[in-house]
C-alpha cells in the first residue's frame, strides 16, 4: 500500500474549514448514503476520515465503510499522512476510495 502526505485544515473552533454537515441524521443509513455519494463524487480521490468528520459530519466513517463493503461496494483503504493546519502530523489516516459499485447498485441502496 502506498502512503500519501497532505495538508488539510483542522475543523471546529480552531479556525479551520467549517463543516458543511451533509447529513441531517446520524443514523447509519443516512451516513452510509452520504459517504457513498461523496465517494462517487470524488472519483479516485476518495475521502479521508478527517474529511468525513469535517465536511460530512460523520464522526466514525470506518463502520459505515465496512457496511458498504458488506453490501458489495469495492472500497480501498489507503493509509495517508496528514498535516493539519495547526501543524500536527496524523499518520495512517484512512483514505477511502471507491473502486467499484455493488452489482445491483444502479439505484442507491446504501
Amino acid at each position: 500500500m502506498s502512503k500519501e502526505t497532505e495538508k488539510t485544515p483542522t475543523g471546529g473552533n480552531r479556525g479551520g474549514r467549517k463543516s458543511k454537515r451533509a447529513i441531517t441524521s446520524t443514523n447509519a443509513t443516512a451516513q452510509r448514503q452520504t459517504i457513498l455519494d461523496a465517494l462517487k463524487q470524488r472519483h479516485g480521490l476518495g475521502i479521508t476520515t478527517l474529511e468525513a468528520r469535517q465536511e460530512l459530519g460523520i464522526m466514525s466513517p470506518a463502520p459505515r465503510v465496512k457496511e458498504l463493503r458488506v453490501r458489495g461496494y469495492h472500497i480501498l483503504t489507503i493509509p495517508t499522512d496528514i498535516v493539519t493546519d495547526d501543524g500536527v502530523m496524523h499518520q495512517g489516516v484512512a483514505r477511502y476510495v471507491l473502486l467499484g459499485l455493488a452489482p445491483e447498485s444502479e439505484g442507491s441502496h446504501a
